[in-house]
């Protein structure tokens, strides 16, 4: 899935979150971030079956208006609204869990959000 897809998908979604609240919303007011990222197995972080095999996948967080989108692999996993410094922290270390809420807060404290 390329980022302008990502992005696509990120507004649509802030969008039915957020009804005329932003209609003209575009690519133009989107912060986004992108990386490979290393898992320990091929679900990428979302569980269930899956290879006990080294996987890299590419992440993408978008920002709009103080919620964060996170995409790892083309797939959407969990959108978070103005998480803590420690979502930050994890993001600059390139390195963000896949998208279980137990492991989401197992792992972090990322402020208000949902999956």
């Amino acid at each position: 899935m390329s980022i302008n897809t990502i992005i696509s998908d990120a507004i649509s979604r802030f969008k039915k979150r957020a009804p005329g609240h932003f209609e003209c919303l575009d690519e133009s007011h989107c912060e986004w971030y992108a990386w490979p990222q290393v898992w320990s197995d091929t679900t990428c972080g979302r569980g269930g079956y899956g290879g006990q095999s080294l996987t890299v996948a590419q992440t993408v967080v978008v920002g709009i208006d103080g919620w964060w989108l996170v995409y790892i692999n083309g797939s959407f996993r969990y959108l978070l609204e103005h998480p803590s410094s420690e979502f930050f922290e994890s993001m600059s270390a390139w390195k963000l869990p896949g998208g279980y809420r137990s492991n989401l807060s197992r792992h972090f404290d990322y402020g208000e959000g949902d999956l």
